[in-house]
């Protein structure tokens, strides 16, 4: 360990062990790495000594993560853009630095508060969470590679449906850190290990309590995973086939619900062919299945909505939901990056947000919210239709991440949101992972990646609200600042000249 007191080393060491911990995340899943990278950093940071050697090794744990986490799946989607390779290098870099940041601040936050003394592990595992939070507030949420979704086959997955996502994120950096205390010949941390045994416990425990229970019968859906190549997904003619195409695989087979993937049709609404959009009517009249199509359609301002449309048996009048959180870069320009957005060189990359008001699909007597693409990032998006749906169905495009980790993290990222909501969501991608989610966060059935072909069963909606989804994130982002102001409260009071004369 001496070695890691030299400033170079300490900074290798650092990013090394972020890149290691990037395998506690999907598709690798090996959660203990995770907490093993976390353990390392409060090591590292507590070694650190000055406040500029801490934020160093911050950035490096922070860049390698996300190197290792998620420079593959930049690259997958700046690969099927217009950007050529010095733009798509220099995006890359600026987005990996700008995560690493939200690692590297709370760790500085960390040493100036006192580092590794009184409360250390407390502070180090509330202000590494609150960091893991502020990613809600750049580019409408980017909350991939938070501690706690690699925890999602854990124990403490039973904690999510309390705490949501950021509850996990706190209980894993506080393990972290009591373990590595431990470890590291520090006696006193073996009391914060058996408080974060107990949190683990509560957890198993929390994960008996039926937070939903069935509401209704069970309905029939199936998932039409579509297998369309993003290169050439714009084209007129190739939209124009794949719309007819895609209307005859929903009308091949009736069920009570059919759901295309984000953006299955490739154009506005209103430029689809006439003979598709009809045979789809006339099939949901003569079927009585219920068809949710991933479409473009026509907004004020910008390029339109991305939206979901209602085909209802028997109905003339379409509904449709508007996607609220878009996509930065891919469908808005964050403020001050309209260069990079125009540089990318993506059909409908000005499209109008949908706003979160909007009503439930009644499907068979059952009220079906959604989760369109981006939005399943944000425990808030799936926050917003409880106690009202019954059932969110999650339509996302993910064949600009095809060939990388993107669609297993996102999986594992649905899989928490059901946890929060304690709904079932059925998820459909046209390149993979289409998947049945139960209202535990289990994966009931699921396709494979790359495939043209769909996911059919029974899906049981479910009524009741989780302490999650009444409450949201607010509860434990408060706890975190309080714990933190608590300890440096109290760390001054222990360290003030009266008391030291006393």
């Amino acid at each position: 360990m001496r070695a890691l007191q030299a400033f170079p080393a300490s900074i290798i060491f650092a990013a090394l062990a972020g890149a290691i911990s990037a395998a506690g995340w999907a598709p690798s899943g090996v959660w203990i790495a995770a907490l093993a990278g976390a353990g390392c950093l409060y090591l590292l940071v507590g070694r650190a000594a000055s406040a500029r050697r801490c934020l160093a090794t911050g950035i490096a744990f922070g860049t390698g993560l996300h190197l290792a986490g998620s420079l593959q799946i930049i690259h997958a989607a700046l690969g099927k853009t217009g950007a050529g390779g010095v733009m798509a290098a220099g995006a890359t870099a600026l987005l990996i630095a700008g995560l690493a940041a939200f690692t590297a601040l709370p760790c500085l936050a960390w040493h100036a508060s006192g580092g590794p003394g009184r409360g250390g592990a407390a502070r180090f595992a509330a202000l590494l969470t609150l960091g893991e939070a502020m990613r809600l507030l750049v580019f409408n949420g980017h909350t991939s590679l938070s501690l706690g979704y690699a925890l999602v086959d854990t124990w403490l997955a039973g904690v999510a449906p309390v705490t949501g996502l950021y509850g996990l994120s706190f209980a894993g950096f506080f393990t972290a850190a009591a373990g590595a205390g431990l470890l590291a010949g520090r006696p006193k941390h073996a009391v914060l290990l058996v408080f974060a045994a107990a949190g683990w416990l509560s957890g198993l425990g929390l994960g008996l309590v039926p937070w939903s229970s069935p509401s209704g019968a069970p309905l029939q859906y199936r998932l039409l995973q579509t297998r369309a190549a993003q290169a050439g997904k714009f084209d007129p003619d190739a939209s124009r086939r794949n719309a007819l195409h895609l209307a005859a695989r929903i009308e091949s087979r009736a069920a009570d619900l059919i759901v295309t993937p984000e953006t299955a049709f490739a154009a506005l609404l209103s430029n689809l062919p006439g003979e598709a959009v009809a045979r789809m009517r006339r099939f949901s009249d003569r079927s009585g299945s219920h068809v949710l199509l991933g479409a473009f359609t026509p907004a004020a301002n910008g390029d339109g909505y991305n939206s979901l449309v209602h085909l209802a048996p028997r109905q003339t009048a379409m509904e449709r939901h508007d996607k609220a959180s878009l996509m930065p870069f891919g469908e808005y320009s964050p403020a001050g990056f309209g260069w990079l957005t125009h540089a990318l060189d993506i059909p409908f990359n000005d499209l109008a947000s949908g706003g979160n008001v909007q009503p439930a699909f009644i499907v068979r007597g059952q009220r079906v919210g959604t989760l369109i693409c981006h939005e399943d990032q944000l425990g808030s998006s799936a926050r917003r239709w409880i106690p009202e749906a019954n059932l969110l169905v999650n339509p996302t495009n993910l064949a600009w991440l095809e060939g990388s980790a993107g669609p297993e993290q996102g999986l594992q990222i649905a899989r928490m949101r059901a946890l929060e909501a304690g709904r079932p969501i059925l998820r459909v991608a046209n390149a993979g992972i289409t998947a049945h989610i139960d209202e535990k966060g289990h994966v009931i059935a699921r396709l494979p990646e790359g495939a043209e072909t769909e996911l059919r069963g029974m899906v049981q909606p479910v009524s009741g609200a989780t302490p999650f989804a009444r409450a949201g994130n607010l509860p434990v982002l408060l706890f975190c600042l309080g714990l933190v102001g608590l300890l440096i409260s109290r760390r001054s009071k222990h360290d003030s000249p009266e008391l030291r004369k006393d």
